[in-house]
């Protein structure tokens, strides 16, 4: 864990690395003759790259309307296996694997979060305090508010505040400090999700868990270790997204 910092150089390298393997190659063809199992190597390099630009999103986004958001640690293999399991009808099983991926972690994405938003630090340890004796109607409302915090922070901008292209507030700053390679993890705030969707259109997903609802008192049986998790999840992949925007 604790990878996103340069999850991203790793992505420009890797590219960048491709295409001047693929020009140089294609520079001196007339040179040497590519041997048929370096042909089929870098078919299935390109092959598999493009699979990740282009399957990652709708990937991200189909886990995100379960109201669950992958931070920049996973591998990028995740989002594969999870989308897999919900597209073949085993929900289940993904949440198993999510819930155990982020309780195993929580300790160490807490840790992070404090040491990239310091003056939250104490907020922050009070969530995990929460958490942790299993106050989960107290958890969510705060985890929720700094979602916002962090964003305002840095940007002065919020997420569940709405511009007038319904995008998140801070959705078009986020976007600037993305280059086309790594713009695939901004889908889920591309699209509305069942956590900052409109009340009327909760309906359109499978998870009822809506901010909104939440701290307006609609929502009275939110409170569980699941729903804590999903929060806690969001907060984790905003700070991913916008920690780049401050450094």
């Amino acid at each position: 864990m604790n990878n996103s910092p340069i999850i991203f150089e790793r992505i420009k390298e890797l590219n960048k690395r491709f295409e001047n393997i693929a020009k140089e190659l294609q520079a001196n063809q007339e040179v040497f003759k590519m041997p048929s199992e370096i042909k089929d190597s870098l078919s299935k390099i390109g092959k598999g790259l493009i699979r990740v630009y282009t399957e990652t999103p709708d990937n991200l986004l189909n886990i995100s309307k379960f109201g669950w958001f992958l931070d920049l640690d996973c591998e990028m293999k995740y989002s594969f296996e999870l989308n897999d399991l919900i597209e073949n009808d085993k929900y289940d099983e993904a949440e198993k694997s999510l819930v155990n991926y982020y309780s195993n972690n929580l300790t160490e994405i807490f840790e992070v979060l404090s040491k990239r938003h310091p003056i939250r630090k104490e907020i922050l340890s009070q969530i995990e305090k929460s958490y942790n004796e299993e106050l989960f109607y107290l958890t969510i409302p705060v985890v929720l508010s700094q979602i916002d915090g962090i964003c305002n922070d840095i940007t002065t901008k919020k997420f569940f505040i709405k511009n007038k292209e319904y995008l998140p507030e801070v959705y078009p700053i986020i976007e600037k400090m993305h280059s086309s390679m790594t713009d695939i993890f901004l889908a889920p705030i591309k699209n509305s999700s069942p956590l900052n969707v409109w009340e009327k259109k909760i309906g359109d997903f499978p998870l009822k868990l809506n901010r909104h609802e939440i701290l307006h008192g609609v929502d009275i049986n939110y409170g569980n270790k699941i729903n804590s998790l999903k929060c806690i999840s969001l907060l984790k992949y905003i700070s991913d997204l916008i920690i780049r925007i401050d450094r």
